[in-house]
């Protein structure tokens, strides 16, 4: 009598899979499970990088960019004549731009008010504890003097320090001497590193700021460096 049942079945007909294979199968798969993870992981590392990076130097060549601006308006006299300018002065208590504290501070002044008023238009920046620090608009101070950048109330933060730490700060000022005539406005003149004498003389201005930063929230980065320079347009006459 025949069964129902088959007794004598061969592997080769049978299905599934051996604990070996699951085995090597469950392997694989962590490996390349583990892979995708490593891959996520340093894409994620390299942009959370490069996003820093790209913040500490928009954040530097902002500050650069507000600096240059404010220093482009040194000297500025409304009421200013082809011989007299309120604003160019070196002299006590002078008015006219410098560099202090190893070029870490300069002091600067112009007629932002257009009055007759030449005492109460005052500006500045300094380094301080990693801080680029600007100068709230002062009265009666001495621009020659570098009393002003150890210390004074109207000193305000210009960039963040919970962000950005400032290592290097520095504003260098650049003369050429012109003498004054005809040619004047074409002449060229080799640059130097202090202020033009004598008489019947164009001073021509230029300032150069460099700035040096690093990310605080990520200090393993290294430091970034933004160079400008700004040609003063405010000549001061001698």
């Amino acid at each position: 009598m025949l069964s129902p049942y088959a007794t004598d079945a061969h592997p080769s007909d049978q299905r599934g899979v051996s604990l070996v294979e699951l085995m090597v199968g469950m392997t694989v798969a962590l490996l390349v499970t583990v892979m995708i993870g490593g891959s996520f992981l340093a894409a994620t590392r390299t942009g959370g990088t490069m996003s820093a990076q790209l913040d500490v130097q928009y954040q530097l060549r902002r500050t650069a960019d507000i600096i240059a601006a404010e220093l482009r308006r040194a000297g500025y006299d409304s009421q200013a004549t082809f011989s007299t300018n309120r604003f160019t002065k070196r002299t006590a208590p002078a008015t006219d731009i410098f560099s202090h504290k190893s070029e870490t501070c300069v002091l600067f002044a112009y007629d932002n008010t257009m009055t007759t008023t030449a005492n109460d238009n005052f500006f500045g920046f300094r380094l301080n504890n990693n801080t680029i620090q600007m100068l709230l608009e002062q009265t009666n101070l001495d621009t020659s003097s570098s009393s002003t950048c150890d210390s004074h109330p109207a000193w305000m933060p210009l960039t963040d320090p919970r962000t950005l730490r400032i290592t290097t700060f520095t504003v260098t000022l650049g003369y050429q001497c012109v003498p004054l005539g005809p040619q004047s406005a074409t002449q060229t003149a080799p640059e130097q590193t202090t202020p033009c004498t004598g008489i019947s003389r164009r001073e021509i201005r230029t300032a150069y700021i460099v700035l040096t930063g690093q990310s605080v929230r990520q200090s393993d980065l290294p430091s970034m460096t933004v160079r400008t320079s700004v040609r003063l347009p405010n000549d001061r006459i001698l």
